[in-house]
């Protein structure tokens, strides 16, 4: 079943600054994930708004350009009042975080991403996909203009 496909982009001019790929690490955080999918699907069905964020972990032992990825959705009880529910779901790919790290991050740009869908089976397995937003001129076609302008600059 594939859900979440509802757009949820915060406020703002954003650009795809990377294609859309799969959250990885998802299978260490199942309960996280499956919570997430749970309350997106749910929240879908309400109209009320879900999401990803993206927070950096310079101090990850692991990878300092790790950029984990959580799950936002609003929730409500029958009598209680609406609330925002979050939960680390898993981490962008490295390839995914070394970009954002180096062309936006440590720059200074702001960013953010863009649940496209989740995809669940009847056996349990999650699958989260997801894109990285970032400002006017940093999409994918914008840096490769750039850089072959660049190049071409270098041969002259």
């Amino acid at each position: 079943m594939v859900f979440g496909r509802d757009r949820h982009r915060a406020a703002g001019d954003w650009v795809q600054f990377t294609g859309l790929f799969n959250v990885a690490g998802i299978h260490h955080r199942r309960e996280a994930a499956a919570t997430f999918a749970r309350l997106v699907k749910r929240a879908e069905q309400k109209g009320w708004t879900y999401g990803v964020g993206l927070l950096p972990e310079p101090d990850n032992p692991q990878d300092p350009c790790a950029i984990r990825v959580y799950g936002v959705a609003q929730s409500k009880g029958l009598f209680s009042p609406m609330k925002v529910e979050q939960g680390h779901i898993g981490y962008l790919p490295r390839e995914q975080a070394e970009a954002v790290h180096r062309e936006l991050i440590v720059p200074g740009l702001p960013y953010q991403a863009e649940l496209y869908s989740i995809f669940v089976t009847d056996g349990g397995f999650i699958d989260v996909k997801i894109a990285v937003l970032g400002p006017k001129g940093t999409s994918a076609s914008a840096r490769k203009r750039r850089d072959s302008k660049a190049g071409e600059t270098a041969k002259h």
